[in-house]
């Protein structure tokens, strides 16, 4: 009984966890992509790789630039966000 509590517990941690990162993320490619309303949590993964990958085969283009404008620590917090989605 104490175990499956402990298990009940840490799963709501860590899925409040990768909630605050998700909404970090979003937040981050919102300051970004302000114009794109079709991306949400579960596909900006995909979305940004996508933009990565064009912009590494045709050059650099406006929307890769705007993504290195943004600020250090929201570049940190996307980053972290990025890699808690690539491993879970």
């Amino acid at each position: 009984m104490l175990q499956l509590s402990l298990d009940t517990g840490l799963g709501w941690y860590y899925q409040h966890q990768a909630d605050n990162l998700n909404a970090q993320a979003m937040s981050v490619y919102r300051q970004a992509f302000p114009d794109d309303r079709r991306t949400h949590p579960g596909n900006v993964r995909r979305v940004v790789e996508g933009q990565l990958r064009q912009n590494a085969d045709s050059g650099p283009s406006l929307n890769f630039i705007t993504l290195m404008k943004l600020p250090a620590s929201s570049m940190r917090r996307f980053l972290a966000a990025m890699v808690f989605a690539l491993i879970r």
